[in-house]
Protein backbone atom coordinates (compact mmCIF):
# COMPACT_ATOMS: atom_id res chain seq x y z
CA UNK A 1 0.00 0.00 0.00
CA UNK A 2 0.94 3.34 0.01
CA UNK A 3 2.68 5.30 2.74
CA UNK A 4 1.94 9.04 3.44
CA UNK A 5 2.59 11.43 6.55
CA UNK A 6 -0.43 10.52 9.17
CA UNK A 7 -2.63 13.36 9.58
CA UNK A 8 -2.07 15.75 12.69
CA UNK A 9 -5.47 15.25 14.88
CA UNK A 10 -5.00 18.20 17.80
CA UNK A 11 -8.44 16.13 19.72
CA UNK A 12 -9.52 12.63 19.42
CA UNK A 13 -12.26 13.55 16.95
CA UNK A 14 -12.35 16.06 14.04
CA UNK A 15 -14.98 17.12 11.95
CA UNK A 16 -14.21 18.60 8.43
CA UNK A 17 -17.56 20.01 6.62
CA UNK A 18 -17.71 19.69 3.05
CA UNK A 19 -19.32 23.02 1.00
CA UNK A 20 -22.20 21.09 -0.31
CA UNK A 21 -23.06 17.37 0.00
CA UNK A 22 -21.43 15.10 -2.29
CA UNK A 23 -23.16 13.38 -4.81
CA UNK A 24 -20.69 10.54 -4.67
CA UNK A 25 -16.91 9.48 -3.52
CA UNK A 26 -14.12 7.70 -5.20
CA UNK A 27 -10.43 6.50 -3.42
CA UNK A 28 -7.22 7.42 -5.15
CA UNK A 29 -3.42 7.46 -3.79
CA UNK A 30 -3.94 3.76 -1.89
CA UNK A 31 -6.21 5.48 0.59
CA UNK A 32 -5.01 8.87 0.94
CA UNK A 33 -7.12 10.91 -1.23
CA UNK A 34 -11.19 11.10 -0.97
CA UNK A 35 -12.81 12.60 -4.37
CA UNK A 36 -15.88 13.88 -3.57
CA UNK A 37 -18.39 14.97 -6.57
CA UNK A 38 -20.06 18.57 -6.12
CA UNK A 39 -22.58 18.46 -8.40
CA UNK A 40 -23.94 21.94 -7.66
CA UNK A 41 -20.65 23.32 -7.63
CA UNK A 42 -19.98 21.11 -10.83
CA UNK A 43 -16.63 20.20 -9.35
CA UNK A 44 -15.03 16.91 -8.03
CA UNK A 45 -12.94 17.71 -4.74
CA UNK A 46 -9.96 16.45 -3.88
CA UNK A 47 -9.68 15.48 0.46
CA UNK A 48 -5.99 14.63 1.80
CA UNK A 49 -5.93 12.60 4.62
CA UNK A 50 -2.58 13.48 5.39
CA UNK A 51 -4.07 17.09 6.09
CA UNK A 52 -7.87 16.45 6.69
CA UNK A 53 -8.71 19.14 3.89
CA UNK A 54 -9.33 19.89 0.29
CA UNK A 55 -6.44 20.31 -1.28
CA UNK A 56 -7.50 20.43 -4.61
CA UNK A 57 -11.16 21.33 -6.78
CA UNK A 58 -11.16 20.38 -10.46
CA UNK A 59 -14.21 22.34 -12.40
CA UNK A 60 -16.39 19.74 -13.93
CA UNK A 61 -18.68 20.99 -17.13
CA UNK A 62 -21.37 18.75 -16.59
CA UNK A 63 -23.73 16.82 -14.12
CA UNK A 64 -23.12 13.50 -15.41
CA UNK A 65 -19.65 12.62 -14.53
CA UNK A 66 -17.73 9.21 -14.08
CA UNK A 67 -14.26 9.44 -12.51
CA UNK A 68 -12.25 6.82 -10.65
CA UNK A 69 -8.80 7.43 -9.27
CA UNK A 70 -5.72 5.16 -8.87
CA UNK A 71 -2.42 5.61 -6.97
CA UNK A 72 -1.39 8.82 -8.69
CA UNK A 73 -4.02 9.57 -11.38
CA UNK A 74 -7.67 10.40 -11.57
CA UNK A 75 -9.36 9.32 -14.75
CA UNK A 76 -12.28 11.47 -15.42
CA UNK A 77 -14.71 10.60 -18.58
CA UNK A 78 -17.21 12.58 -19.49
CA UNK A 79 -20.35 10.83 -21.11
CA UNK A 80 -21.94 13.18 -22.93
CA UNK A 81 -18.96 14.52 -25.06
CA UNK A 82 -17.55 10.79 -25.24
CA UNK A 83 -14.02 11.91 -23.95
CA UNK A 84 -11.64 10.43 -21.52
CA UNK A 85 -8.98 12.70 -19.43
CA UNK A 86 -6.17 11.40 -17.26
CA UNK A 87 -5.60 14.33 -14.09
CA UNK A 88 -2.29 14.21 -11.70
CA UNK A 89 -2.62 13.65 -8.27
CA UNK A 90 0.37 15.54 -7.27
CA UNK A 91 0.10 18.77 -9.11
CA UNK A 92 -3.47 18.09 -9.93
CA UNK A 93 -3.17 19.16 -13.75
CA UNK A 94 -5.16 17.77 -16.72
CA UNK A 95 -2.40 15.33 -18.73
CA UNK A 96 -4.31 13.90 -21.31
CA UNK A 97 -7.56 14.30 -23.22
CA UNK A 98 -8.76 11.66 -25.37
CA UNK A 99 -12.05 10.47 -27.35
CA UNK A 100 -13.71 7.40 -25.78
CA UNK A 101 -12.92 4.08 -27.64
CA UNK A 102 -15.10 3.63 -30.95
CA UNK A 103 -17.98 5.44 -29.35
CA UNK A 104 -18.72 3.00 -26.52
CA UNK A 105 -21.46 3.93 -24.26
CA UNK A 106 -19.89 4.06 -20.94
CA UNK A 107 -22.11 3.52 -17.87
CA UNK A 108 -19.38 3.25 -15.14
CA UNK A 109 -15.75 3.52 -14.51
CA UNK A 110 -13.53 1.30 -12.34
CA UNK A 111 -9.74 1.48 -11.37
CA UNK A 112 -8.08 0.03 -8.12
CA UNK A 113 -7.25 2.63 -5.33
CA UNK A 114 -3.65 1.97 -5.30
CA UNK A 115 -2.71 1.12 -9.34
CA UNK A 116 -1.56 2.25 -12.14
CA UNK A 117 -4.75 1.09 -14.09
CA UNK A 118 -5.92 -0.81 -16.27
CA UNK A 119 -9.21 1.37 -16.01
CA UNK A 120 -12.23 -0.57 -16.73
CA UNK A 121 -15.31 1.44 -19.25
CA UNK A 122 -18.43 -0.80 -18.81
CA UNK A 123 -21.87 -0.18 -20.47
CA UNK A 124 -24.30 -1.75 -18.78
CA UNK A 125 -23.65 -5.31 -19.97
CA UNK A 126 -20.12 -5.33 -21.42
CA UNK A 127 -16.91 -3.52 -20.65
CA UNK A 128 -13.02 -2.57 -21.86
CA UNK A 129 -10.03 -1.97 -20.47
CA UNK A 130 -7.93 1.10 -20.97
CA UNK A 131 -4.59 1.70 -20.94
CA UNK A 132 -4.11 4.91 -19.00
CA UNK A 133 -0.60 5.39 -19.98
CA UNK A 134 -0.82 5.17 -23.27
CA UNK A 135 -4.52 6.19 -22.98
CA UNK A 136 -5.68 3.69 -25.46
CA UNK A 137 -7.56 0.66 -25.55
CA UNK A 138 -6.13 -2.84 -24.63
CA UNK A 139 -6.47 -5.73 -26.55
CA UNK A 140 -7.77 -8.49 -24.58
CA UNK A 141 -6.57 -12.38 -24.27
CA UNK A 142 -9.50 -13.65 -22.15
CA UNK A 143 -12.63 -13.43 -20.54
CA UNK A 144 -14.35 -10.00 -19.69
CA UNK A 145 -16.92 -9.08 -17.15
CA UNK A 146 -20.91 -8.95 -18.76
CA UNK A 147 -23.72 -7.42 -17.25
CA UNK A 148 -27.43 -8.20 -17.13
CA UNK A 149 -29.33 -5.77 -20.39
CA UNK A 150 -32.45 -5.47 -17.41
CA UNK A 151 -30.10 -4.98 -14.30
CA UNK A 152 -26.35 -4.20 -15.54
CA UNK A 153 -24.05 -5.04 -13.03
CA UNK A 154 -22.24 -3.78 -10.01
CA UNK A 155 -18.67 -3.93 -9.94
CA UNK A 156 -15.89 -3.65 -7.26
CA UNK A 157 -12.12 -3.75 -7.45
CA UNK A 158 -8.97 -4.59 -5.30
CA UNK A 159 -6.57 -1.85 -4.58
CA UNK A 160 -3.72 -3.38 -6.87
CA UNK A 161 -6.50 -2.85 -10.08
CA UNK A 162 -5.66 -6.19 -10.59
CA UNK A 163 -9.09 -8.40 -9.48
CA UNK A 164 -12.56 -7.05 -10.30
CA UNK A 165 -15.44 -8.65 -9.09
CA UNK A 166 -19.30 -8.39 -10.43
CA UNK A 167 -22.44 -9.02 -9.49
CA UNK A 168 -25.49 -8.72 -10.49
CA UNK A 169 -28.71 -7.68 -8.17
CA UNK A 170 -31.73 -9.47 -9.18
CA UNK A 171 -35.49 -10.70 -7.35
CA UNK A 172 -33.52 -14.19 -7.12
CA UNK A 173 -30.30 -13.30 -5.78
CA UNK A 174 -27.12 -12.02 -6.76
CA UNK A 175 -24.88 -14.14 -8.99
CA UNK A 176 -21.54 -13.27 -9.33
CA UNK A 177 -17.40 -13.64 -11.50
CA UNK A 178 -14.49 -12.63 -11.00
CA UNK A 179 -11.66 -11.54 -13.24
CA UNK A 180 -8.24 -11.56 -12.79
CA UNK A 181 -6.19 -9.05 -14.89
CA UNK A 182 -2.17 -9.88 -15.81
CA UNK A 183 -1.05 -6.86 -18.27
CA UNK A 184 -3.32 -8.04 -21.67
CA UNK A 185 -4.37 -11.29 -20.24
CA UNK A 186 -7.45 -11.51 -18.43
CA UNK A 187 -8.70 -15.08 -16.58
CA UNK A 188 -12.64 -15.18 -15.22
CA UNK A 189 -14.27 -17.30 -13.17
CA UNK A 190 -17.91 -17.76 -11.63
CA UNK A 191 -18.84 -18.26 -8.22
CA UNK A 192 -21.70 -20.77 -7.10
CA UNK A 193 -25.26 -19.58 -6.32
CA UNK A 194 -26.52 -16.59 -4.41
CA UNK A 195 -23.81 -15.59 -2.01
CA UNK A 196 -24.60 -12.08 -0.31
CA UNK A 197 -27.36 -11.68 2.50
CA UNK A 198 -26.97 -7.61 0.71
CA UNK A 199 -25.45 -8.28 -2.17
CA UNK A 200 -22.22 -6.26 -1.55
CA UNK A 201 -18.43 -8.17 -2.61
CA UNK A 202 -14.99 -6.27 -2.52
CA UNK A 203 -11.45 -7.82 -3.24
CA UNK A 204 -9.17 -7.04 -0.26
CA UNK A 205 -6.12 -4.84 -1.57
CA UNK A 206 -4.59 -7.82 -2.78
CA UNK A 207 -7.23 -10.31 -3.15
CA UNK A 208 -6.04 -12.44 -0.30
CA UNK A 209 -9.86 -12.58 0.78
CA UNK A 210 -13.02 -11.91 -0.28
CA UNK A 211 -15.39 -9.93 1.79
CA UNK A 212 -19.10 -9.61 1.44
CA UNK A 213 -21.94 -7.13 3.79
CA UNK A 214 -23.50 -9.99 5.06
CA UNK A 215 -20.30 -11.36 6.77
CA UNK A 216 -19.51 -13.69 4.70
CA UNK A 217 -15.84 -14.17 3.40
CA UNK A 218 -13.93 -16.52 0.44
CA UNK A 219 -10.97 -17.39 -0.49
CA UNK A 220 -10.02 -15.84 -3.96
CA UNK A 221 -10.84 -19.42 -5.39
CA UNK A 222 -14.73 -18.09 -4.03
CA UNK A 223 -14.55 -21.11 -1.94
CA UNK A 224 -16.21 -19.94 1.73
CA UNK A 225 -14.43 -19.54 5.04
CA UNK A 226 -15.75 -20.24 8.45
CA UNK A 227 -16.51 -16.87 10.18
CA UNK A 228 -19.71 -17.11 12.04
CA UNK A 229 -18.78 -14.80 14.30
CA UNK A 230 -18.88 -12.25 11.42
CA UNK A 231 -22.49 -12.88 10.62
CA UNK A 232 -24.65 -9.95 9.75
CA UNK A 233 -21.35 -7.85 9.81
CA UNK A 234 -20.35 -5.73 6.68
CA UNK A 235 -17.07 -6.16 5.75
CA UNK A 236 -14.67 -3.93 4.24
CA UNK A 237 -10.97 -3.86 3.07
CA UNK A 238 -8.25 -1.80 4.71
CA UNK A 239 -5.30 -0.20 2.80
CA UNK A 240 -3.42 -3.03 4.63
CA UNK A 241 -4.51 -6.19 3.26
CA UNK A 242 -3.43 -7.84 6.52
CA UNK A 243 -6.51 -6.22 8.05
CA UNK A 244 -10.14 -5.95 7.50
CA UNK A 245 -12.83 -4.30 8.98
CA UNK A 246 -16.31 -5.64 10.19
CA UNK A 247 -18.98 -2.90 10.79
CA UNK A 248 -22.74 -3.33 12.00
CA UNK A 249 -25.00 -0.62 13.20
CA UNK A 250 -26.63 -0.85 16.75
CA UNK A 251 -29.18 1.51 17.55
CA UNK A 252 -28.49 4.71 16.69
CA UNK A 253 -24.93 3.66 17.67
CA UNK A 254 -22.63 1.49 15.06
CA UNK A 255 -19.82 -0.29 15.93
CA UNK A 256 -16.14 -0.86 13.75
CA UNK A 257 -13.83 -4.15 14.27
CA UNK A 258 -10.62 -4.78 13.34
CA UNK A 259 -10.25 -8.45 12.22
CA UNK A 260 -7.09 -10.07 11.05
CA UNK A 261 -6.71 -11.34 7.54
CA UNK A 262 -4.68 -14.75 8.55
CA UNK A 263 -7.60 -16.31 10.71
CA UNK A 264 -10.59 -13.63 10.70
CA UNK A 265 -9.58 -12.85 14.36
CA UNK A 266 -11.09 -9.61 15.99
CA UNK A 267 -8.35 -7.91 17.47
CA UNK A 268 -10.00 -4.49 18.50
CA UNK A 269 -13.69 -2.97 18.58
CA UNK A 270 -14.65 0.25 18.40
CA UNK A 271 -18.18 1.23 19.52
CA UNK A 272 -19.65 4.45 19.67
CA UNK A 273 -20.17 6.09 16.06
CA UNK A 274 -23.06 8.45 17.21
CA UNK A 275 -22.79 9.99 13.58
CA UNK A 276 -23.63 6.64 11.69
CA UNK A 277 -26.72 5.71 12.29
CA UNK A 278 -26.79 3.38 8.55
CA UNK A 279 -23.91 1.62 7.63
CA UNK A 280 -24.67 1.33 4.00
CA UNK A 281 -22.08 1.59 1.16
CA UNK A 282 -22.56 4.37 -1.21
CA UNK A 283 -22.56 3.51 -4.61
CA UNK A 284 -19.45 0.99 -3.84
CA UNK A 285 -17.63 2.70 -1.35
CA UNK A 286 -17.81 1.77 2.00
CA UNK A 287 -18.70 5.56 4.55
CA UNK A 288 -15.88 3.74 7.10
CA UNK A 289 -12.35 3.56 6.31
CA UNK A 290 -9.66 2.43 8.71
CA UNK A 291 -6.47 3.86 7.42
CA UNK A 292 -3.26 2.03 9.47
CA UNK A 293 -0.97 4.47 7.79
CA UNK A 294 -2.53 7.24 9.33
CA UNK A 295 -3.71 5.64 12.50
CA UNK A 296 -7.00 7.17 11.60
CA UNK A 297 -10.53 6.10 11.21
CA UNK A 298 -12.67 7.94 8.87
CA UNK A 299 -16.19 7.93 8.42
CA UNK A 300 -18.99 9.64 6.09
CA UNK A 301 -22.58 10.32 8.02
CA UNK A 302 -25.21 9.64 5.92
CA UNK A 303 -25.93 13.13 5.25
CA UNK A 304 -22.74 13.18 2.62
CA UNK A 305 -22.15 16.34 3.80
CA UNK A 306 -18.84 16.25 6.46
CA UNK A 307 -15.56 14.05 7.09
CA UNK A 308 -15.27 12.81 10.71
CA UNK A 309 -11.59 11.73 11.53
CA UNK A 310 -10.64 9.73 14.81
CA UNK A 311 -6.93 9.28 16.23
CA UNK A 312 -6.59 5.36 16.15
CA UNK A 313 -3.33 3.70 16.30
CA UNK A 314 -4.39 -0.08 16.65
CA UNK A 315 -1.15 -1.04 18.60
CA UNK A 316 -0.86 2.11 20.98
CA UNK A 317 -4.38 1.43 21.39
CA UNK A 318 -4.06 -2.29 22.34
CA UNK A 319 -0.68 -1.24 24.14
CA UNK A 320 -3.44 0.89 26.06
CA UNK A 321 -6.32 -1.72 26.98
CA UNK A 322 -5.85 -4.54 30.06
CA UNK A 323 -6.79 -6.94 26.30
CA UNK A 324 -4.18 -9.51 26.80
CA UNK A 325 -3.67 -10.02 22.57
CA UNK A 326 -1.94 -12.43 20.94
CA UNK A 327 -2.95 -12.58 17.10
CA UNK A 328 -1.13 -13.47 14.26
CA UNK A 329 -0.82 -10.96 11.66
CA UNK A 330 1.09 -11.68 8.48
CA UNK A 331 -0.43 -14.41 6.05
CA UNK A 332 1.12 -16.82 3.51
CA UNK A 333 1.78 -14.35 0.21
CA UNK A 334 3.60 -16.62 -2.28
CA UNK A 335 2.89 -20.05 -3.25
CA UNK A 336 5.51 -22.73 -2.44
CA UNK A 337 7.46 -24.18 -5.60
CA UNK A 338 8.38 -27.68 -6.66
CA UNK A 339 12.65 -28.26 -5.94
CA UNK A 340 12.76 -25.10 -3.91
CA UNK A 341 13.36 -24.12 -0.43
CA UNK A 342 9.54 -22.41 0.93
CA UNK A 343 10.05 -19.88 3.90
CA UNK A 344 7.09 -17.73 5.59
CA UNK A 345 7.91 -15.77 8.69
CA UNK A 346 5.24 -15.51 10.80
CA UNK A 347 4.64 -11.98 12.16
CA UNK A 348 3.36 -12.26 16.01
CA UNK A 349 1.68 -9.41 17.82
CA UNK A 350 1.61 -10.21 22.03
CA UNK A 351 1.34 -8.30 24.91
CA UNK A 352 3.37 -10.83 27.22
CA UNK A 353 5.72 -12.08 24.86
CA UNK A 354 7.68 -15.23 25.70
CA UNK A 355 6.19 -17.13 22.34
CA UNK A 356 6.38 -20.27 21.29
CA UNK A 357 5.31 -22.33 18.01
CA UNK A 358 3.98 -25.68 17.32
CA UNK A 359 3.54 -27.15 13.70
CA UNK A 360 0.20 -29.21 14.35
CA UNK A 361 -0.18 -30.12 11.22
CA UNK A 362 1.72 -29.75 7.26
CA UNK A 363 3.24 -31.40 4.82
CA UNK A 364 6.36 -34.40 5.66
CA UNK A 365 9.14 -32.52 5.79
CA UNK A 366 8.00 -29.31 6.80
CA UNK A 367 9.56 -27.67 10.15
CA UNK A 368 8.92 -24.16 12.32
CA UNK A 369 11.85 -22.80 13.98
CA UNK A 370 11.70 -21.00 17.70
CA UNK A 371 11.64 -17.72 16.46
CA UNK A 372 8.51 -18.33 14.17
CA UNK A 373 10.07 -19.29 10.82
CA UNK A 374 8.33 -22.00 8.60
CA UNK A 375 10.47 -24.29 6.31
CA UNK A 376 10.06 -26.50 3.87
CA UNK A 377 12.11 -28.40 0.94
CA UNK A 378 9.23 -28.93 -1.51
CA UNK A 379 9.36 -31.93 -3.04
CA UNK A 380 9.24 -31.84 -7.12
CA UNK A 381 5.86 -34.37 -7.05
CA UNK A 382 3.90 -31.68 -4.95
CA UNK A 383 3.51 -29.41 -8.00
CA UNK A 384 -0.16 -27.90 -8.03
CA UNK A 385 -1.13 -29.45 -4.80
CA UNK A 386 -2.79 -27.75 -2.05
CA UNK A 387 -1.44 -29.06 1.70
CA UNK A 388 -3.54 -27.58 4.92
CA UNK A 389 -0.94 -26.26 7.55
CA UNK A 390 -1.83 -26.08 10.94
CA UNK A 391 0.42 -23.76 13.81
CA UNK A 392 0.08 -23.18 17.37
CA UNK A 393 1.37 -20.07 19.36
CA UNK A 394 2.00 -19.51 23.04
CA UNK A 395 2.80 -16.68 24.78
CA UNK A 396 4.11 -16.57 28.08
CA UNK A 397 1.01 -17.09 29.93
CA UNK A 398 0.53 -20.55 27.76
CA UNK A 399 -2.73 -18.32 26.22
CA UNK A 400 -2.43 -19.42 22.48
CA UNK A 401 -3.72 -18.86 18.84
CA UNK A 402 -4.17 -21.13 15.88
CA UNK A 403 -2.48 -19.98 12.28
CA UNK A 404 -3.94 -22.24 9.79
CA UNK A 405 -3.52 -21.96 5.89
CA UNK A 406 -3.87 -23.57 2.77
CA UNK A 407 -0.40 -23.35 1.19
CA UNK A 408 -0.36 -23.56 -2.65
CA UNK A 409 2.12 -25.73 -4.70
CA UNK A 410 2.57 -24.04 -7.81
CA UNK A 411 2.77 -25.97 -11.17
CA UNK A 412 5.96 -24.69 -12.10
CA UNK A 413 8.58 -26.92 -11.30
CA UNK A 414 12.68 -26.57 -10.59
CA UNK A 415 14.76 -29.82 -11.05
CA UNK A 416 17.36 -29.25 -8.83
CA UNK A 417 18.37 -29.81 -5.42
CA UNK A 418 16.33 -27.47 -2.62
CA UNK A 419 18.72 -24.70 -2.29
CA UNK A 420 17.41 -21.46 -3.52
CA UNK A 421 14.65 -20.20 -1.59
CA UNK A 422 11.04 -19.55 -2.11
CA UNK A 423 10.91 -16.45 0.30
CA UNK A 424 6.81 -14.84 1.60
Amino acid sequence: SSTYKPPKLKTSRVEIPLREPFASVRTGGGGRYLIFHLKKAQKLAVFDVSVLRVVYEISIPADKVLYAAGRDKLMVVLPGGRIVQRWSLTDFQREKTVAVPNSFDVRKIVMGSNSQGPLLLFSKTNGILFDIDRMKQIKVEGGMLTGHRKWGLNISVSADGRTMMGWIDSGSGATHSMMRIDGNRTTLSRGQGGLYGDHWVQPNSDNSLVLTNGGALYTPDLKRISADWLSGHNLHPTEDPRLFIATRGTGNKSEILICTSADRRVIYTHKGLSEMPGLKAIAGEPRVRYLSNAHALLTLPDTNDRIVARKLDLMQALEASEQKYLFVLSFPRAAAVPGMRYRYPLEVKSKLGGLSYTLESGPEGMMISDEGVVQWNVPVNMAGKSVPVIITVKDRDGRETFHSFDLKVSKRTIIRPAQAESNN
